[in-house]
């Protein structure tokens, strides 16, 4: 089955293929495998395109950040403030969820998660309130540093998402089908010479023909970059 059938496209000819299977150095048998990978990801670059909910300016982002940020800050501030009350009533209904988990009931909305570990036993794992008060404080921090990063960006074209993300698969795409490096080399006027930047403004260029290279070759450089941040961290 198709992935996203309703934003399939017959995207890439015979020819494109074998083009993009010469420049990755991939013998042409895998032809049929790389269409497919590159399809479905055109297919969710599409989804992703046509969707309003993505089309968030970097201010209206920012302010919905901030709140998010906020509100998990101060739920965080109540738990760990709250009274011995309000934490035995915590610790009670922990207790009753851990019995329904073990018991194999359900318990809706809880603290108490089911884990199945081997033997086909059940383990339940509670979250106690310092457990959540540290998954707020990472709500916080996670939302805090979306806020930053937005307000870091330079004002005009806003960040596209859907084209960072394709740019991503593309990456995972091209270590899957090509032992080359994926690197990225480009003339002064953002042309691709490296083989991972021709890859990637072809296969953009056959998805979105109207997109400028340059912005194609901007992002490819982001994702460069992020890999090798996360390589170093190794």
């Amino acid at each position: 089955m198709a992935f996203l059938p309703e934003h399939q496209r017959d995207t890439y000819s015979d020819n494109d293929i074998q083009q993009l299977c010469e420049i990755a150095g991939a013998p042409s048998e895998v032809g049929p495998k790389l269409k497919t990978a590159l399809e479905d990801v055109a297919a969710n670059y599409r989804r992703m395109s046509d969707s309003k909910e993505l089309r968030a300016t970097n201010k209206a982002k920012s302010r919905e950040l901030s709140s998010i940020a906020k509100r998990a800050a101060q739920l965080a501030r109540q738990i760990e403030g709250m009274s011995h009350e309000a934490h035995t009533a915590f610790e009670r209904q922990i207790t009753e969820d851990e019995t329904k988990v073990l018991l194999g009931q359900s318990t809706g909305p809880s603290l108490v998660l089911s884990d199945d570990v081997s033997g086909g036993e059940t383990r339940a794992l509670a979250l106690e309130p310092r457990n959540i008060v540290n998954i707020l404080r990472g709500i916080e921090n996670t939302a805090a540093r979306g806020t930053e990063r937005s307000s870091q960006r330079k004002s005009g074209r806003p960040f596209d998402m859907a084209l960072n993300v394709w740019m991503s698969s593309i990456s995972s795409i091209w270590d899957d089908f090509s032992t080359l490096p994926f690197s990225r080399y480009v003339t002064d006027q953002s042309d691709p010479v490296s083989p991972a930047a021709r890859f990637c403004a072809l296969a953009f260029k056959r998805l979105s023909p109207q997109t400028p290279t340059s912005r194609v070759m901007l992002a490819m450089k982001e994702r460069v970059t992020s890999r090798r941040a996360k390589q170093s961290k190794t």
